[in-house]
């Protein structure tokens, strides 16, 4: 496959803002060379003054092309960037709850409620949303094939009773940029106020990963089923955690600084005091 094939192949499966992070990358002369992505990075940031979340954004897109194509993907030692430093929206469960009732009430079309029921049942990336075909909507044997992103595994999952009426549709491939018009279809459906930047599918999917957390579900079950790439437990566990604590709870009347519970309440450490092997001592 010449790197033009996978550039389009690229395109097509993970969207045309992603090819191009990576077709930038190429023009530039870049390779699979560690030294040449080092570079390239330092390029960014030092001649094009991106900003270092723009910059990571880069090394992740480019790393992500290569494993998408079971290559080895380039390294670069003592780059360092927080993404708790970044802006990581994530739809608020009143949100998430009034955009169910809206395809519930009928005030959504069918391609938008199945959409919303894959995002909201299984955090589906909207390359993974534009992936689904006739033959991954297995309504017989109560199951959806997600042929996942950014290296993780492709895998059957059950699909539940509650949403099998919503997905009952003719699937079709589409494009990324297409299932991302949708969101914001769907967004004026059930908010008079402008999208807030940066709030699309994948907010669904934090909020996702933030509630199941909250509930008690343990982080290494969740990462599983989000379907993150094995770098080993810790990995796949750390961006769990990440993913749980968004910077931004998006709702209906719009946008607040996401707010953990109390951590100066018991609830917070509440497992700690639990089991806690000296507090008794003190009574």
């Amino acid at each position: 496959m010449t790197a033009a094939e996978a550039l389009a192949r690229y395109e097509r499966e993970a969207g045309p803002k992603f090819a191009a992070i990576v077709e930038r990358y190429l023009r530039w002369g870049g390779t699979q060379a560690d030294a040449a992505f080092a570079r390239y990075l330092r390029h960014l940031e030092q001649e094009e003054h991106l900003a270092p979340g723009t910059v990571d954004l880069h090394r992740r897109t480019i790393q992500a092309f290569y494993r998408h194509f079971r290559q080895e993907s380039p390294q670069v030692r003592g780059w360092h960037y927080d993404p708790h430093d970044a802006s990581r929206p994530a739809l608020s469960s009143d949100l998430i709850t009034r955009l169910i009732q809206a395809a519930r009430g009928g005030d959504l079309t069918g391609r938008q409620s199945a959409l919303l029921a894959m995002s909201s049942t299984y955090g589906m990336r909207a390359g993974e949303l534009a992936a689904l075909g006739p033959e991954d909507v297995d309504l017989a044997g109560a199951r959806v094939y997600i042929r996942t992103l950014k290296g993780g595994t492709p895998r059957w999952c059950w699909l539940p009773p509650e949403i099998q009426p919503y997905v009952d549709l003719e699937w079709s491939r589409c494009t990324p940029n297409s299932v991302e018009k949708t969101f914001d279809n769907l967004w004026s459906a059930v908010s008079d106020i402008e999208k807030p930047q940066r709030t699309n599918w994948h907010s669904c999917r934090r909020a996702l990963v933030r509630d199941l957390v909250a509930g008690g579900v343990p982080e290494g079950s969740v990462a599983r089923f989000l379907r993150w790439a094995n770098g080993g437990a810790r990995g796949s566990e750390k961006m769990v955690a990440l993913y749980s604590k968004p910077s931004d709870d998006v709702g209906v009347e719009g946008v607040t600084r996401a707010r953990m519970e109390d951590e100066g309440g018991r609830e917070f450490d509440a497992l700690v005091w639990d089991s806690h092997p000296y507090l008794r001592l003190w009574v």
